[in-house]
């Protein structure tokens, strides 16, 4: 299902952080908050069993506003003070103390002596910093700590911070590091596949040793929603509005049913984050894993999926107006019925704003492929 994986040389959550930051990946999914440390862009934390619910998504961006201050300095002073993978911290510091000092601009000056000086220098200036960062605990000058911390001030030593630990994380060691000798992953290659349904099915027979009415009965409520998620996120992906019909060169389904999941929407109001459920056939899934049908006459012929409405609106907009947004691509029934059954309202394409059917925009996929989905 395009998963690819490889040994990172060094850190694997530093790997990950710089994949990331390079734009080779959208985010970091990991339950260490280090990998903002490591430059991450955006982390997503996963809370429980069930991923749809409980995750939490990052970005840096959002560390950095106001109430909460924790640009790339800050972070670094702020694991050095409260402590991270590396080491423990000062001791009695905390977290709400560490991220006063990183509001306070303590971490920019540091960073500066870290690039800027070397060798007695650096050391000098950074024995003022030291000096600057007890003075700050004893005082609180800045009044962003909830008080005085002067037995605090008392317990950073004349070694904070570690240069090992600093080390660690201002030049973590991956296969981007100018001291890597070996071959960084080849990103180019990593494309978004469709799975190999014939193969699955077949891997399902033989190496697990389901039956006919297993593999049907599995595939329907774990593979197919995966495989239609696949599908409908490709970027080869059309949608034949007048079939309802999700089409890429591997598969296509038809769009049973779509009903709202979802009105829930980022902290920032970004209404991509609104979620949809709907149900597509499984018919041409089912050929092509040479699944048959049950010998009881049960059969499914849809399977359900959840997924960002953007997503949807991404997947159907190849023969819209390029200037659709994704509010203008689907009608969805309202009925709010988690049962998603297959009799209802179908989705509908929406008229612009004029009354007129949006005008068709050049295809992506050649209609030979197309006639050859089709046709299966």
């Amino acid at each position: 299902m395009t998963y690819i994986s490889f040994k990172a040389p060094g850190e694997a959550e530093a790997e990950l952080a710089q994949m990331n930051k390079l734009g080779f990946i959208d985010a970091v999914i990991t339950e260490d908050s280090d990998a903002f440390i490591f430059g991450a862009d955006c982390v997503i934390r996963k809370l429980g069993a069930d991923i749809e619910k409980n995750i939490q998504i990052f970005h840096s961006r959002a560390l950095n506003v106001a109430s909460v201050g924790l640009d790339e300095d800050g972070l670094l002073l702020y694991v050095l003070l409260a402590g991270g993978d590396y080491d423990d911290g000062v001791p009695g510091c905390g977290a709400n103390n560490a991220q006063a000092h990183a509001r306070c601009g303590l971490g920019h000056r540091l960073r500066q002596i870290l690039v800027s000086y070397a060798g007695e220098l650096h050391d000098r200036e950074l024995a003022v910093w030291r000096d600057q960062l007890r003075a700050e605990l004893r005082t609180n000058a800045s009044n962003l700590l909830r008080n005085k911390q002067a037995k605090l001030a008392k317990r950073i030593p004349d070694s904070f911070p570690s240069s090992r630990v600093v080390d660690l994380y201002t030049s973590p060691y991956t296969s981007w590091s100018f001291k890597y000798i070996g071959q960084a992953p080849q990103v180019e290659a990593w494309v978004p596949r469709e799975p190999n349904i014939h193969a699955l099915a077949t891997f399902a027979r033989d190496k697990l040793h389901w039956d006919e009415e297993k593999v049907k009965k599995r595939f329907v409520t774990v593979v197919w929603p995966s495989v239609a998620f696949k599908m409908i996120s490709s970027p080869l992906v059309m949608y034949n509005a007048p079939a309802k019909k999700f089409i890429t060169p591997y598969t296509n389904a038809r769009l049973v049913k779509l009903v709202k999941s979802s009105r829930s929407t980022a902290d920032d109001g970004n209404p991509s984050m609104e979620r949809v459920r709907l149900r597509v056939s499984i018919d041409n899934f089912q050929r092509l894993g040479g699944i048959t049908s049950s010998a009881n006459g049960m059969n499914v012929e849809s399977a359900l999926l959840t997924l960002p409405r953007s997503i949807l609106a991404l997947a159907t907009r190849n023969l819209l107006a390029e200037s659709t947004s994704f509010h203008d691509v689907v009608e969805i029934d309202s009925s709010d019925n988690d049962s998603c059954s297959d009799s209802g309202t179908d989705a509908q394409i929406l008229e612009n704003e004029g009354g007129s059917q949006p005008a068709p925009v050049k295809n992506t996929v050649s209609r030979e492929i197309i006639d050859l989905t089709e046709s299966d």
